[in-house]
């Protein structure tokens, strides 16, 4: 991405929570690992320079979610999602 002679880049990543446990979305459905003298996330993180790659990872997100059929609904989200956008 340029602006006025400047580079940024994009990256996305994405993170579910389900039952008490994380789950990098970006990374084959993994647990997520913290850092334990840090504390920190470090989700797999995927660049996006056009607009095709952002539908393609929603994509990617979408499948790997957790879903459960329910009387209502076949295909219930059963977890929260963080969806992670970092301008550098």
């Amino acid at each position: 991405m340029h602006s006025e002679g400047n580079r940024f880049k994009l990256t996305i990543s994405a993170l579910e929570f389900y039952m008490f446990q994380g789950f990098d979305l970006l990374n084959g459905h993994k647990p997520i690992v913290i850092d334990p003298k840090f504390g920190e996330l470090n989700p797999h993180t995927i660049e996006i320079k056009e607009m095709s790659d952002l539908f393609n990872v929603i994509d990617t997100i979408d499948k790997q979610r957790t879903t459960v059929a329910t009387k209502m609904n076949m295909g219930s989200s059963r977890s929260h999602a963080a969806l992670i956008l970092t301008l550098h």
